[in-house]
């Protein structure tokens, strides 16, 4: 049971407050990719936090949740990869088409 939570995702890893989420005045960078924009900044944590932003424009119910499930595993999986401690936000674009994990991987990991 302890290995599993080892490959948890709880909340300490996440951006839960809307101040969380406006990032402003500490450095701020933005990056749009074909299918996000990400937006990331020195973290107030001693570790690296994600919030994740996906609008209804995006898709039904089941795509919104799809992607953000994706992009939480990509997070999982690299934040030990990520360096100085930083607070993300990924924002899910217009339009985008749901893919496989590959998909999410190389097009954030490019960015992060």
């Amino acid at each position: 049971m302890a290995e599993l939570k080892r490959y948890g995702f709880p909340k300490r890893f996440r951006l839960l407050t809307r101040r969380d989420f406006l990032l402003r005045g500490r450095n701020v960078r933005r990056v749009r990719t074909g299918r996000f924009t990400v937006v990331w900044c020195e973290g107030r944590e001693e570790r690296s936090r994600i919030g994740i932003v996906v609008s209804k424009k995006v898709g039904d119910a089941v795509t919104r949740n799809r992607i953000k499930r994706l992009i939480r595993e990509f997070f999982r999986l690299n934040r030990w990869r990520m360096g100085k401690p930083k607070d993300i936000v990924v924002i899910a674009r217009p339009g985008i088409r749901v893919g496989k994990y590959w998909d999410i991987e190389r097009e954030l990991g490019g960015v992060l």
